[in-house]
């Protein structure tokens, strides 16, 4: 589970009972599509729409805790188990580092190769390494040998079920590491500009990614949030038709009324008949009324009034063509008296073709000059003439035809009165006489019929109207009675639809009121979201001042931890991590006021500030492993102590896997004598990088021991007994040190009383010992306070106290000193002498604090 998951479960988790269902119902489906959720930002509304979808589209379940279901399945590296290293930084061969025990001190000189050891665990633990990036370099350049191009880094890790595998990289792992660049990055964080230092503060509070989260929320997703109501909809279309339906019968009701006032007007026209069917059986056509009132017109089928018009129009049609008959005879008459006259039409021919150039008379060759009357002249006269006689020829022509056409028409038209006639132009003057008769015959028989039929055309128009009248009468009522049974059909088909809505329509009613619930409830549910992420952002607001305020505590602890010496006035009371990046590092001591703990702290208490940070940040996020690489280098001689005694000394890590690499020879042999001697080999694994003066390979030794106990016992059991005795005093020197510290850190006035023998010199190591056993004799007398007596009986042992030869001070001397001996150190005292100083070292490490000794603080 990410960081900011985890987060949000934290806020889920705390205001849980705060929350409404519907809120519990978000929240819990947020939660299920986080990665999804996250994944969307506020631009275009993006992750409201998504969740609004999941709203719509997923069943609601609400959030319950998961707290301990998860903690359950979480899985959390608890150990380092083994390191490979090939082609990686100084690393050319494959190098195996068992790192599973508690502790694994590596120790090198400068350039040897430990940070490439740490920056190997950085990598396969984080995905990333710091340096690289301060020095803005890619993870694969920054990590490839020079020599041994392929790079192979592996890290078997243990989790939390047990399991061990390889390990898989993660953000959460980023507090394991403690070295220069973060201390004194974390002291320095108020010296940055506003944006380093939120990202600082942002990776120290681990609420970067948690904020962003919370931001990319929407206020609202009302809009978003909205269900097309299709069922209502379609149940409204069906309420209208029902309506519709209303409004027909309505209407349907309105035209029967009119229907009505048809059938009455009709019926009264028929008082004999009851109803509209009646008038129907009655006029319809094949009705034996109706066949009476046909049968009686039948019998004037033949009575008619003849239309005289056209007969006297072919009587005037004669008197016509006579006249026009008449004209053309006369035409043809004048015609014929120019006959004789055709021959000029030769002469002027032949006197056209002669005219041009003549001079003498074509006739007689009579000169021109000498004629009584010129031919030519004479003949253009004739020429004349001649054009008249053929115009009127033509226009006879004319006259005939048209008189031709005229007699054929007139024919036809006889036709129609049964005249059979031969006429036409050739016979016109006898044949015409005959048709004229017969016409005359022909109106006058027709004048004498339409005289007698006049009287009966009166009855047959009666009759006629009549039948009519019936016939419109029995259309009528056919329509009103077919207007009656569509109005009566139609109300009986709307009434239908309107009596059978409810179950027609029943799952589309029940439907619609389900999506009416379902859009009232995403009402709710809109709501549900305003308050849910009103809240989120009170809580991501308020959340830096929270874990500020936790560092801050635990931060001062362990700086006054690591800082304790005899000035009161260096102590801090109150010391405040900024909450965001316009505010500073607080501090105040207890002599002092809030200051900038840039502006009055010295550079050593400064890293000793970001180391607290750093360890404060990696208690809380509940680390199972810390890696100090190097911290020498960042920490001063002064506070070296102090650290030491804050990791080995204070429970908080007493379950932690400790991995410790650094350049000073004394520091780690400080750290292996902070060990437990008993079973030592299970605890510790310690390599040395040796100093390669013939390459750049990376040279290991491992195993090679520094604390005073161990070496003796190995020196003893190597039968170096002088070189035993010389660690030996070692020990009790590192174990005195150690024994007088606790009682300090316990709360106990510590002053002890030692002897010098001589000016600008130390107290030696017997004095130092006496004055400790008299204080604990001092300590021993406050009530119940019992506890440092395994310590003091030690003491009194080693020195001998209750035998009359210090034998085992003598041991202690003389194996340290050089001098020539006549007899060798007795091995079976030596042993002795060992035996106490483990019983010394185990009392000191096994101290717990008494009850007593907490009512007496």
């Amino acid at each position: 589970m990410s960081e900011t998951k985890n987060e949000y479960l934290n806020f889920l988790e705390s205001s849980l009972c705060s929350f409404s269902t519907k809120e519990k119902e978000i929240a819990n489906l947020i939660f299920t599509n986080f990665d999804t959720v996250s994944s969307k930002g506020v631009a275009a509304g993006s992750r409201g729409k998504y969740i609004s979808s999941l709203i719509l589209n997923t069943p609601m379940v609400p959030f319950t805790s998961l707290r301990k279901e998860i903690s359950k399945n979480k899985k959390k590296i608890t150990r380092l188990n083994k390191l490979s290293i090939k082609g990686f930084r100084g690393f050319t061969e494959c190098k195996d580092f068992d790192l599973s025990k508690q502790y694994s001190f590596i120790y090198g000189p400068n350039g040897t190769g430990k940070s490439s050891i740490c920056e190997a665990l950085e990598y396969k633990l984080t995905g990333k390494i710091h340096e690289a990036k301060s020095k803005r370099f890619d993870d694969g350049v920054y990590t490839r040998n020079i020599k041994e191009l392929n790079t192979n880094v592996s890290l078997l890790v243990e989790y939390s079920d047990g399991t061990v595998s390889e390990s898989i990289a993660s953000p959460e792992n980023e507090f394991m590491f403690i070295e220069r660049n973060r201390i004194e990055g974390f002291a320095r964080v108020s010296s940055y500009t506003n944006s380093e230092k939120q990202s600082r503060l942002s990776l120290l509070f681990g609420l970067d990614e948690f904020n962003k989260f919370c931001t990319g929320f929407s206020t609202s997703i009302k809009n978003s949030l909205v269900i097309n109501p299709v069922k209502n909809q379609e149940l409204v279309i069906e309420r209208k038709k029902v309506d519709s339906s209303k409004a027909i019968i309505k209407n349907s009701k309105e035209q029967i009324k009119g229907f009505e006032l048809r059938k009455n007007k009709l019926m009264a026209k028929y008082p004999k008949l009851s109803l509209v069917s009646d008038v129907i059986q009655q006029l319809k056509p094949d009705s034996v009324f109706m066949d009476n009132l046909n049968n009686k017109l039948s019998k004037y089928k033949k009575v008619i009034i003849r239309d005289l018009s056209p007969l006297n129009g072919l009587i005037v049609d004669v008197k016509q063509l006579r006249i026009k008959h008449n004209q053309c005879i006369l035409m043809g008459k004048e015609l014929s008296q120019s006959v004789n006259e055709i021959n000029f039409l030769d002469l002027y021919k032949a006197i056209s073709a002669l005219k041009q150039g003549s001079t003498c008379c074509p006739s007689c060759d009579t000169p021109l000059d000498k004629v009584a009357k010129n031919p030519f002249d004479k003949a253009k006269t004739k020429l004349i003439e001649l054009e008249n006689i053929a115009r009127k020829q033509t226009d006879f022509k004319e006259m005939k035809s048209a008189i031709e056409n005229g007699i054929l028409i007139f024919v036809s038209k006889l036709q129609k009165y049964e005249i059979e006639t031969d006429l036409n132009y050739n016979n016109f003057l006898t044949a015409i006489g005959n048709v004229d008769t017969k016409l005359k015959g022909t109106l006058s028989k027709y004048e004498k019929e339409n005289k007698e039929n006049t009287p009966l055309i009166k009855e047959i128009e009666e009759l006629n109207n009549l039948i009519k009248k019936h016939g419109l009468d029995y259309t009528e009522a056919k329509t009103i009675n077919e207007l009656y049974q569509e109005s009566n059909r139609v109300i009986k088909q709307e009434k239908n639809k309107i009596d059978t809505f409810d179950v027609r329509n029943k799952n589309l009613i029940l439907e619609a009121s389900d999506e009416s619930k379902r859009i009232d409830m995403i009402g709710h549910y809109a709501i549900a979201y305003d308050q849910l992420i009103s809240k989120l952002r009170d809580y991501s607001n308020n959340l830096p001042g929270i874990i500020a305020g936790e560092l801050s505590d635990a931060s001062m602890d362990i700086y006054n931890n690591i800082n304790k010496h005899p000035y009161p006035h260096e102590i801090l009371i109150d010391l405040r991590l900024p909450k965001n990046p316009s505010e500073n590092i607080m501090v105040q001591f207890i002599d002092g006021q809030n200051e900038n703990a840039l502006r009055v702290l010295s550079e050593g208490h400064l890293r000793c500030l970001g180391l607290s940070i750093l360890l404060a940040k990696s208690i809380k996020d509940e680390q199972s492993i810390f890696i100090f690489d190097d911290v020498v280098n960042a920490i001063d001689d002064e506070h070296r102590t102090g650290v030491i005694n804050e990791i080995f000394e204070t429970n908080k890590y007493k379950e932690k896997q400790i991995i410790v690499t650094t350049h000073g020879e004394d520091f780690v042999k400080r750290l292996e004598n902070q060990l437990p001697n008993k079973n030592l080999s299970k605890v510790l694994k310690r390599y040395d990088l040796v100093r390669n003066k013939n390459g750049r390979d990376i040279v290991i030794s491992e195993d090679q021991n520094r604390q005073y106990l161990e070496k003796a016992q190995h020196s003893l059991d190597a039968s170096k007994t002088k070189d035993g005795l010389m660690e030996c005093r070692r020990a009790l020197e590192d174990l005195t040190d150690r024994l007088w510290r606790k009682l300090s850190n316990e709360g106990f006035s510590s002053p002890v009383s030692v002897k010098l023998f001589a000016p600008g010199r130390s107290p030696d190591l017997y004095s130092l010992v006496d004055g400790l056993i008299a204080l604990l004799n001092t300590i021993e007398k406050k009530p119940g306070v019992l506890s440092f007596v395994p310590s003091k009986s030690a003491l009194e042992a080693i020195k001998d106290k209750s035998k009359k030869h210090q034998v085992n001070w003598n041991l202690l001397n003389k194996g340290t000193h050089e001098e020539n001996r006549d007899e060798e150190f007795d091995e079976n005292l030596a042993y002795e002498l060992l035996g106490l100083l483990l019983q010394l070292d185990e009392s000191i490490k096994s101290y717990v604090r008494p009850k007593e000794l907490n009512a007496l603080s």
